[in-house]
């Protein structure tokens, strides 16, 4: 038996898009395959460089976490789909948030 693996896109936004420090941002990845396949489920990692900042699941192809730790600076976020049985799993492009102090 052969499983082909289906391709995915993640693509990543925050809310809102400027916060100051210690406000809470929330942060979504949109994972989508090609057309005519299944909506795809799993988890999603988001990442602020290499620094994990939280781990949600997929509700119609969205997955959304709430954080209020993102240090002062332009933040790189991104997201790693964990993929499922017939999906490749890349992460998705960077997203930049900027942090100010005040």
């Amino acid at each position: 038996m052969t499983i082909t693996q289906i391709g995915t896109t993640t693509t990543v936004t925050a809310s809102p898009n400027q916060a100051t420090f210690g406000t809470a941002v929330t942060l979504s990845a949109t994972v989508t395959q090609a057309p005519g396949t299944a909506t795809p489920t799993g988890a999603v990692a988001f990442f602020n460089g290499t620094v994990r900042v939280g781990i949600a699941n997929l509700t119609n192809g969205v997955a959304s976490v709430q954080v209020s730790n993102l240090p002062v600076s332009a933040a790189s976020i991104t997201a790693q789909y964990g993929g499922a049985t017939r999906s490749l799993a890349p992460r998705g492009s960077a997203y930049s948030q900027d942090i100010a102090p005040w």
